[in-house]
């Protein structure tokens, strides 16, 4: 939902989601040209010697730990111009600031 608020903000339309269990895909639009590819992936948590309890459940029954860990990739366009770049930074910098919120 973060990345779809930060996409919003910028003024970029949600146009395809693909969401698996460990991973997730986001295109949004711009106009004509300008197109913006997200991907999330889970990354396992490191193995120790002792089980960890399961996550807790949230508000719709699905497990929810907030210690594990997603990495997020961030393509704009299809070509490194400055332009894209600029994009780029702003996408991260609303993402991040809506993710602390």
């Amino acid at each position: 939902m973060t990345a779809e608020r930060a996409c919003e903000a910028m003024g970029f339309t949600v146009s395809n989601r693909d969401i698996h269990e460990l991973s997730a895909d986001l295109m949004a639009r711009r106009g004509p040209s300008s197109t913006i590819l997200l991907h999330f992936e889970s990354v396992p948590a490191p193995v120790t010697g002792a089980q960890a309890p399961p996550a807790p459940a949230n508000a719709n029954g699905v497990p929810s730990d907030r210690r594990g860990q997603v990495k997020a990739s961030f393509i704009v366009g299809t070509q490194r111009t400055d332009d894209h770049e600029e994009i780029l930074q702003r996408l991260r910098n609303e993402f991040d600031r809506l993710i602390g919120q």
